[in-house]
């Protein structure tokens, strides 16, 4: 009988904490998810399997919401990586097309990323005001009054029977990537925000944990590698497309499953996941990507909303955005192999917006073939200069990394000499440079590389490097660091970059058109580059 009555004592007290503890359930909670939209509202062309196509669009998103809204009822949560908003649209705007679709589409949860702090905090807060689905990031403290009650540190929601809990979290660079200035502080220690996350959240009760995040793929993974009781992580920031969904080995015995869907909206993704005791049941969990290509009807209510904004843009994209006071050279024959003033603006523009000690980019990265005469500039007069989308990478290269990316460009210089073509850097891979200043001596041997990118052998054609500092001109130091910005071509091995390719860089992700833009207005609206003599070439 004492033991009947002590048995009936504990289970009393074990249902009295019922609030407090979560209860083992068992069920399916269905998610889409993109990420990294970057402002992409409507479809554009892009390379998919080798194939260009028409994809993307938030209106595309709709239709698929509204197809597993149909199929799975109320066990779908639609969720964001963050980067929604960039760009001319997003400045344009300040966020309301963006928002104002995702709220269409029906987002539950979000989490902010860098590039929606781009503008500055005023900016980022007034497009808050516009968003209906919880914006959380549980690893920032709010500083800026505005932001308080917009973004949240947790959302808890009733998911086809089940309590789940919602934290975010956002890259511990952000100060250092995007114009947050004093308006909030970012806590660096992921694993121990994320698991005080996952406390919080349990003490409420909920049977499910996920994770939205903004900080890559390679820190989702390593987030699950080290916090026990999150079932999902559905991430953002690297812009990486998961074909297969990363199942992590946790703390005791504790998988969770890791996912993103790329950028741009190319992809929606699917998750399709089974739960019990809070924990996945991997066996059936599926992810899919949807290619939105035109095998997807744009939903009529969302294409009837971004029209006018579209409209708008087109009359702004032609506005002028500024002025250059002088011709800007983009003739091939000049970007190819010679300093011209547009590469001295292109680079110019890269080391002002990161703050780097040099900038490198290709001389086949400006287009247009022609003198652009003085004038007005649109934004459409930047993409003409620039029209791949390509980025802004950074790196932490010692002087003789440098070095030898130098040598790579001396051998586009054409110069008659009797070395293969086919063993060389094409002529668009020739540097435009700012930040220092070099010598390129034609007599020396030019860097042979094999069309695959391997190194054949090293010229000695680089006869002088000086860097800009603070104390004036000084030479490249072959064993200090210094911060370099590229562009994503050449990071990526491109024009035959293999140190570039060997090394690890930072994709700010921020295009270069963007850069250009950024640079104009913040310099009043003018520019008057003209050669001032960093690159020399001694024949």
């Amino acid at each position: 009988m004492r033991k009947y009555v002590v048995a009936v004592l504990v289970l009393s007290l074990v249902f009295a904490f019922v609030p407090q503890m979560a209860m083992a359930k068992s069920g399916v909670l269905v998610f889409v998810e993109t990420n990294d939209l970057q402002s992409q509202i409507m479809p554009f062309k892009a390379r998919i399997g080798g194939k260009k196509m028409m994809v993307g669009g938030l209106a595309r998103v709709a239709t698929v919401v509204k197809g597993m809204r149909k199929l799975y009822g109320n066990k779908l949560v639609v969720v964001s990586g963050g980067d929604d908003l960039m760009g001319p649209f997003y400045l344009a705007f300040h966020g309301v097309p963006e928002y104002g679709a995702m709220n269409l589409v029906g987002y539950d949860v979000v989490s902010p990323g860098n590039h929606e702090f781009d503008l500055g905090p005023k900016v980022y807060a007034e497009a808050l005001k516009h968003a209906r689905f919880a914006v959380l990031s549980t690893n920032m403290e709010l500083c800026y009054p505005p932001f308080i009650g917009r973004i949240r540190k947790y959302k808890i929601l009733n998911v086809g029977g089940l309590k789940v809990g919602f934290f975010g979290l956002i890259a511990p660079e952000l100060p250092t990537i995007s114009n947050v200035g004093n308006s909030v502080k970012v806590d660096t220690n992921l694993i121990k925000v994320a698991n005080e996350a996952v406390r919080t959240l349990k003490k409420q009760g909920v049977d499910v944990v996920i994770a939205v995040t903004h900080i890559g793929i390679n820190r989702d993974i390593m987030l699950a590698k080290h916090v026990s009781g999150i079932a999902a992580i559905l991430g953002g920031h690297s812009h990486t497309v998961v074909r297969d969904f990363h199942v992590v080995d946790g703390p005791n015995g504790w998988k969770t499953v890791v996912v993103q869907a790329g950028a741009r909206a190319i992809y929606a993704g699917r998750l399709y996941l089974p739960v019990k005791d809070g924990r996945p049941v991997v066996k059936k969990t599926v992810w899919d990507l949807i290619l939105l290509d035109k095998k997807i009807k744009e939903d009529p209510t969302v294409m009837v909303y971004l029209k006018p904004f579209v409209e708008e843009m087109k009359k702004k994209m032609s506005a002028p955005v500024g002025v250059s006071k002088v011709p800007l050279d983009a003739r091939k024959i000049s970007v190819r192999r010679a300093e011209t003033n547009i590469g001295d603006f292109f680079a110019d523009a890269m080391r002002w917006k990161f703050d780097a000690d040099i900038a490198l980019t290709n001389g086949g990265g400006i287009r247009g073939d022609r003198v652009y005469p003085a004038g007005k500039i649109s934004y459409a007069t930047l993409l003409s200069l620039h029209p791949f989308g390509n980025t802004a990478v950074i790196f932490r290269l010692k002087g003789s990394d440098i070095l030898k990316i130098l040598e790579i460009s001396a051998s586009a210089i054409p110069s008659g000499d009797h070395y293969s073509g086919t063993n060389r850097t094409p002529t668009g891979g020739f540097l435009q440079v700012s930040g220092i200043k070099v010598v390129y001596n034609l007599k020396g041997k030019p860097t042979l590389i094999s069309p695959k990118g391997k190194l054949i052998s090293w010229g000695n054609r680089v006869a002088k490097v000086e860097v800009k500092t603070k104390r004036g001109w000084r030479p490249l130091m072959p064993n200090k660091v210094y911060k370099v910005v590229t562009n994503s071509w050449l990071a990526h091995g491109g024009d035959k970059y293999f140190v570039f390719k060997s090394r690890k860089g930072y994709d700010t992700t921020v295009t270069l058109p963007d850069v250009l833009y950024a640079y104009i207005k913040h310099f009043g609206g003018t520019i008057a580059p003209k050669v001032d003599g960093r690159i020399v070439i001694e024949k």
